[in-house]
C-alpha cells in the first residue's frame, strides 16, 4: 500500500523524534484496522522498530472493536505506557460485545491505577448502565462526570440521556436534555425522543421530532425507527406518513431498520396495504418485519392471510424465530383450526422450538382457546421452564371454557411453587369464584391483592364486584365499587346486576340513574341488567318507563340496542299480570321491525 505522507506527518515526525518510516507504518496500521484487516494489520505492527502510543492504541482498539477481546486484552498488558485512551479502547470493547462484568471491572481498575476516564470512557460506561439497567452505577459515573466537569459534553450528555429515559426516570433524562440547549446533535435528539417511546409517551415522542425537524437537526437510521415506533403506538397514521416521506427525502428509505419501522408503523395503524407494500420493496427479507406483518392481520382479524404470510416466509426460506410462531399460533386459535395447529405444534419441535417458552406459552393459550384443555395441559406440564404467563394462560383457559374448579385448583399450584400472580391471572380466578359463589377463597385472593401490594387494575376490581355480588356479599361489593379510582360500564353494570340479583331492584335503577349522571353510556349487557332487576323485583312500570327511555335516548345510535331480541325483552320484563303493557311493550319492539327469533336466548351472566 503506497501511502503520501502529508505536511502534517513530517511535523509529527519532526517533533516526536520519530523516523519518517514509523509515521508511514503507523498510517498504515490505522487503515487497515479501519478497513478489518486485522491480521495484516497486526502484521505491520510486529515489525514496527519503533512503537508510540499511537501504535499500541490503534491496535488494541482494532482487537477490540472485532470483537477479539482476548487478544486486546493479552496486548494491552503487554503496552509499556497505558493512556486514558488506550484504557478506554479496551473498555469500548468489552462494552460493545456485552461484557458487561468485565467493562465495569476494567473501568474500576482505570480508576485504582490513577489514570481518569475520558468522555469516551464515560459514554460506553454509560450505555452499558442503560443496557443492563445499572441505575445506581449510573448515577454514581454521572456524579463523577459532575465532579470532572464531563457532564456538559455531547457524548456523555447524550449517555445520561439514553440511560436515564431506559431506566424509566424520563425527568430527569428532560432536565438533562434541557441544560445542553446549544450543544444538542442528532445523537442527544434521538436518545430523548426513544426515552419518550421506550416509555410508551408516543405524543412526547412525535413533539420532540417535530421540535428536532424545526431546530434543522437531520434525522437518522436511529432516529427513523424510534419516531415510527411512537406512531404505531399511539396509531398515528397521518404523521407516521409524513414521517415516510422524511425518510424518503432523506435518503433512507432502503435501511433494513428503517424498512422494518415502517412495515411495523403502518400495521400497528392498521393500514396493512401499505405495510405489505414496503414489505414487499424490502431487497432483504427480514424476519422481524414479516413477524410485524403476520402479528398486524391476527390483529386486524385476517388469520388467513396471516398463515398465507407464514407458509410465504418458508417458501422464501426466511429464518423463523420465536417471535414468529406465537402470532401464527394466535392465528389458529382465532380460526379454531384444530389440524393446522397441530401441524404447526409439529412444525416448532422439528425445528427446534420446543424448549422456547414464549412458543410453548403461546402453544398453551393457542389450546386453551380452542377448548383442547388436555392438550394445553399436556405441553404445560411438559415445560422445562414455566413463567407467570404460563400459568395464565391455562389458568385463564380453564375458567374461560367453564373448568372453574380446576382453575382455582391450578392458581393454588402456582402459589405453591412461588409464582406472583399477574392481573390477568387474578381476574379469571375471581371470575371462576364468582361463577361457583365460592365466597371464602374469592375473599382470600383479595387478601393476597391487598398482601402483595399488586397494584389494583380496572379488570381486577370490576371482577372484584361481580364475585361479591354474585356470591351474595352486595355490601362488600358496593365497598370496592365506591374505593375504585376508575369505574367504566362494566363496574356500573356489575353493581346493577348485582342489587338485582340480591333482590333489591330499586338500589339498581338508583345506580343505573347514577352512572348515566356520571356520563357513562350503557351497554348491550348494561340494559339487559336493567330490565333483569325490574323483572325479578316487580317493579313493572319502572321497566317499561326505563324501556321507553333507553329506545328514546340510545336507540338510533345503537345497533345493537335495534336489535335486540323482542322475545327476550318479554322474558325479562315479566308483566304477565298486566297484559295491556306487554301490549305496549311489544308495540314498541314491532314499530322498530324487531323479528322475534326462533331460538329462546338466555344471558348466562344473569344466572
Amino acid at each position: 500500500m503506497e501511502i503520501k505522507l502529508t505536511r502534517h506527518s513530517y511535523i509529527i515526525a519532526r517533533q516526536t523524534g520519530f523516523s519518517y518510516s514509523a509515521i508511514k507504518s503507523n498510517q498504515q496500521l490505522n487503515d487497515l484496522s479501519k478497513s478489518g484487516r486485522i491480521d495484516e494489520a497486526r502484521h505491520i505492527f510486529d515489525k514496527l522498530p519503533e512503537r508510540d502510543e499511537f501504535s499500541w492504541n490503534t491496535m488494541i482498539a482494532a482487537y477490540a472493536n472485532s470483537g477479539r477481546l482476548t487478544d486486546a486484552k493479552q496486548l494491552f498488558c503487554e503496552a509499556p505506557l497505558k493512556s486514558s485512551i488506550t484504557w478506554s479502547s479496551l473498555i469500548s470493547g468489552f462494552c460493545k460485545y456485552e461484557f458487561d462484568i468485565e467493562a465495569f471491572e476494567l473501568y474500576l481498575q482505570m480508576q485504582f491505577e490513577g489514570q481518569r476516564p475520558n468522555h469516551y470512557t464515560l459514554g460506553s460506561i454509560l450505555r452499558l448502565c442503560s443496557r443492563t439497567g445499572f441505575l445506581q452505577k449510573g448515577e454514581r459515573i454521572h456524579g463523577y462526570a459532575i465532579k470532572t466537569r464531563l457532564d456538559a459534553n455531547v457524548f456523555v450528555v447524550t449517555s445520561l440521556v439514553d440511560l436515564y429515559a431506559k431506566c424509566e426516570c424520563i425527568s430527569e433524562a428532560e432536565y438533562i436534555f434541557e441544560m445542553v440547549a446549544d450543544s444538542k446533535n442528532h445523537a442527544t435528539w434521538t436518545a430523548m425522543l426513544t426515552g419518550y417511546s421506550h416509555n410508551g409517551d408516543g405524543f412526547r415522542a412525535i413533539k420532540c421530532f417535530r421540535d428536532m425537524r424545526a431546530e434543522g437537526v437531520e434525522s437518522n437510521q436511529f432516529t427513523f425507527p424510534s419516531i415510527l415506533t411512537a406512531c404505531g403506538a399511539v396509531s398515528d397514521h397521518v404523521f407516521g406518513v409524513q414521517v415516510h416521506g422524511c425518510i424518503v427525502r432523506s435518503g433512507f428509505g432502503a435501511n433494513i431498520f428503517v424498512q422494518s419501522a415502517l412495515v411495523d408503523m403502518y400495521a400497528k395503524c392498521r393500514d396493512l396495504n401499505s405495510a405489505n407494500r414496503v414489505l414487499e420493496n424490502m431487497e432483504v427479507n427480514d424476519v422481524v418485519s414479516w413477524n410485524s406483518m403476520i402479528v398486524g392481520c391476527v390483529r386486524e382479524g385476517f388469520e388467513a392471510e396471516a398463515l398465507s404470510l407464514f407458509n410465504e416466509m418458508h417458501a422464501r426460506d426466511i429464518k423463523i424465530d420465536d417471535y414468529t410462531y406465537p402470532s401464527v399460533l394466535n392465528s389458529f386459535a382465532s380460526m379454531k383450526d384444530i389440524q393446522s395447529a397441530k401441524s404447526a405444534h409439529c412444525l416448532i419441535i422439528k425445528t427446534g422450538f420446543g424448549a422456547y417458552t414464549l412458543v410453548n406459552n403461546a402453544l398453551v393459550d393457542m389450546y386453551a382457546k380452542q377448548g383442547n384443555l388436555d392438550y394445553a395441559f399436556t405441553v404445560f406440564n411438559q415445560m422445562p421452564d414455566k413463567d407467570v404467563v404460563s400459568w395464565t394462560s391455562l389458568v385463564t383457559g380453564y375458567s374461560y371454557n367453564g373448568s372453574y374448579e380446576d382453575a382455582i385448583k391450578l392458581f393454588c399450584d402456582m402459589r405453591i411453587a412461588g409464582v406472583c400472580p399477574d392481573q390477568i391471572v387474578l381476574a379469571s380466578v375471581l371470575s371462576a369464584c364468582a361463577e361457583l359463589t365460592v365466597t371464602e377463597f374469592g375473599q382470600q385472593v383479595h387478601a393476597t391483592i391487598l398482601k402483595s401490594g399488586l397494584c389494583s387494575s380496572l379488570s381486577i376490581d370490576n371482577s372484584l364486584v361481580t364475585m361479591y355480588a354474585k356470591c351474595g356479599g352486595i355490601e362488600d361489593a358496593n365497598y370496592v365499587f365506591d374505593s375504585m379510582q376508575i369505574r367504566d360500564v362494566i363496574s356500573w353494570t356489575a353493581l346493577i346486576v348485582g342489587y338485582a340479583q340480591n333482590g333489591r331492584g330499586k338500589d339498581s335503577l338508583h345506580f343505573y340513574d347514577q352512572m348515566i349522571a356520571t356520563g357513562t353510556k350503557p351497554d348491550f349487557i348494561t340494559f339487559i341488567g336493567l330490565l333483569f332487576a325490574c323483572s325479578h323485583t316487580g317493579l313493572v312500570e319502572d321497566g317499561r318507563r326505563y324501556f321507553e327511555s333507553m329506545d328514546k335516548e340510545y336507540g338510533a345510535s345503537h345497533k345493537w340496542f335495534k336489535q335486540l331480541p323482542s322475545s327476550h325483552i318479554f322474558q325479562c320484563v315479566r308483566v304477565e299480570q298486566q297484559p295491556t303493557n306487554v301490549d305496549s311493550l311489544k308495540s314498541n319492539t314491532t314499530s322498530r321491525r324487531i323479528s322475534a327469533p326462533t331460538d329462546h336466548w338466555t344471558a348466562d351472566w344473569i344466572r
